[in-house]
């Protein structure tokens, strides 16, 4: 049979005792560091999505400045030709070379418009980077450290 003396009792107390002792100093905070860590890796992942959502809508906003850009070329272009197809009878060599230089004119300032929208891209996105990079990271990357202006170049010519 089993006895029930002094000594289980010691032993079931002092276990007892052990287990509080254990929660109080190793489990509560080893849990409130996990905690911790989740909270700080689920504010950095939400903090990349809405910079990504906001770099998404700076690219959308350049997108239709260029769009309209050429929508206002083509304008130009159309009403250049409606006016050639007016003047036709009366002066067809000049109205060919003003539509020629008009149409010209057209495309160097849509060429103009798309090369400053991404000269305008380009500083946004290094800080992007930059920032992305270091709230992945946990740590400042510097400006240098890899991303150069023709890995830039190169993802605005996509």
């Amino acid at each position: 049979m089993l006895e029930i003396d002094g000594t289980l009792i010691v032993v079931i107390i002092s276990f007892l005792a052990f287990m509080v002792i254990m929660q109080k100093i190793f489990y509560a905070p080893m849990t409130e560091i996990r905690q911790d860590r989740n909270n700080y890796i689920n504010d950095n992942l939400e903090k990349a999505r809405i910079t990504r959502e906001e770099s998404g809508n700076i690219v959308k906003d350049y997108e239709n400045t260029i769009t309209q850009a050429r929508i206002k070329a083509n304008n130009i272009v159309f009403d250049s030709t409606s006016s050639a197809n007016k003047d036709k009878s009366q002066v067809i060599g000049d109205t060919m070379n003003e539509v020629n230089n008009q149409v010209q004119i057209g495309r160097e300032s849509i060429l103009n418009d798309k090369n400053n929208a991404r000269e305008a891209l380009k500083p946004q996105i290094m800080s992007l980077a930059h920032s992305i990079s270091a709230k992945v990271l946990g740590e400042e990357v510097p400006l240098s450290a890899g991303l150069t202006e023709e890995m830039i170049d190169k993802a605005l010519n996509r």
